[in-house]
């Protein structure tokens, strides 16, 4: 371990010290030694990017990375269409116009970005053998959902947002989830809804990765 600053219980700062990023750097590299994160930081690669799959070191990264990472991105984009439409209906329900077109709007966005050809040939099984952890579990309900939603988004994108079978399967996700609190049955906690939820696409934290790659880099 670094030595204690003298004026330890004086003050305290948060910019690392050379001597304590190294630390954190060696105990990377020894608890989980083929970890992304671990190269980037024994390496001193850091980018101000918002998701990992624009880093512009992609290219260099090993091929189990960037294959998850390929497989994250689809994720998170197809994923980004139910939460869109999710807000979309809370906007109608508080007879939000402003905010409802706002919404109409990031889906058609949403819907002209998506690459079908690339959703239609990307595998789901794939993808969750490729997630499996030991220190984590993906529910079966939650299985279903994402399945479902799929299908949708494959068999007609462009009319997502008004699809009612697309409605039906997100606010029953909700009601599951949610149960008595849910939005879109209790008129006093959609009340207090101010707009959005959950509107940004999945990053699977990685703006928390990049804060202490940038902790690391500007160690001193």
């Amino acid at each position: 371990m670094p030595q204690a600053p003298k004026d330890l219980l004086d003050r305290a700062v948060f910019r690392l010290a050379a001597d304590e990023a190294q630390f954190i750097i060696d105990r990377l590299v020894a608890t989980q030694p083929a970890a992304l994160l671990t190269l980037l930081a024994r390496e001193g690669i850091n980018a101000d990017c918002d998701h990992i799959w624009t880093h512009p070191h992609l290219a260099s990264f090993p091929a189990p990375a960037r294959r998850l990472i390929h497989r994250g991105e689809i994720f998170s984009h197809v994923m980004h269409g139910a939460a869109l439409l999710y807000n979309l209906v809370l906007s109608e329900l508080r007879s939000r116009d402003d905010w409802a077109e706002d919404y109409r709007e990031r889906i058609a966005t949403w819907t002209a970005e998506l690459d079908l050809s690339l959703v239609r040939n990307w595998s789901l099984d794939d993808f969750w053998d490729a997630v499996e952890h030991p220190g984590h579990s993906i529910r079966p309900a939650a299985k279903r959902f994402v399945m479902q939603w799929l299908e949708l988004v494959v068999e007609n994108s462009t009319q997502i947002a008004s699809a009612p079978a697309a409605r039906q399967l997100v606010e029953e996700r909700e009601r599951r989830l949610k149960t008595s609190q849910s939005r879109y049955a209790n008129h006093a906690v959609r009340d207090r809804w101010t707009g959005a939820s959950g509107v940004n696409r999945l990053n699977f934290r990685w703006s928390q990765a990049r804060s202490h790659l940038q902790d690391l880099a500007d160690a001193e």
